[in-house]
């Protein structure tokens, strides 16, 4: 982590996934007080319950957070995946939303269809977060995180991509 965080040098938010030690991650952050964890896991009822989770930490005070189940992996361990909606404070009455997601991935078999749908799922939610009807429309927004899809095959699903070429 210390050569990762020379590497971070000035970053004002940074975001992970699959934190498994989410106190020895805080302690090894310090330098970013504000920080917010959501945790994926497979279910309760799975024979060997796993969990990891997202964060976000932040230099940046956060007016808001929250987050919600976006999709459950219809693989084996049915991982239950979250994504997070920080709303930061960036000054003078100012905000920025910040939305992070870690994706389905199953190895982009069936022409990535359970993670285009998990991308699908991720961005209405987005739009319904900022109650916009089209990304064209958001001011403000920054979308990070593992989509584990393919610009190319993703591209027709996921509209916005289109504004970022």
């Amino acid at each position: 982590i210390p050569g990762f965080k020379k590497f971070l040098s000035g970053a004002e938010v940074v975001v992970l996934q699959e934190v498994n030690d989410i106190q020895k991650t805080r302690d090894q952050y310090s330098d970013y007080p504000y920080v917010y964890t959501t945790t994926n896991s497979t279910p309760a009822s799975s024979f060997n319950v796993k969990t990891t989770s997202i964060m976000v930490l932040s230099k940046v005070p956060f007016k808001s957070t929250y987050s919600e189940l976006i999709q459950t992996d219809p693989a084996v361990d049915k991982w239950e995946r979250n994504a997070q909606h920080v709303v930061l404070n960036i000054g003078d009455g100012n905000t920025l939303n910040l939305f992070h997601y870690h994706n389905t991935f199953n190895f982009h078999e069936n022409g990535s269809q359970w993670e285009r749908t998990g991308m699908r799922k991720f961005a209405t939610w987005v739009k319904k977060r900022l109650n916009i009807s089209d990304f064209s429309n958001a001011r403000n927004v920054i979308l990070t995180g593992d989509f584990n899809v393919y610009r190319n095959t993703a591209a027709q699903d996921l509209p916005f991509l289109e504004l970022y070429n």
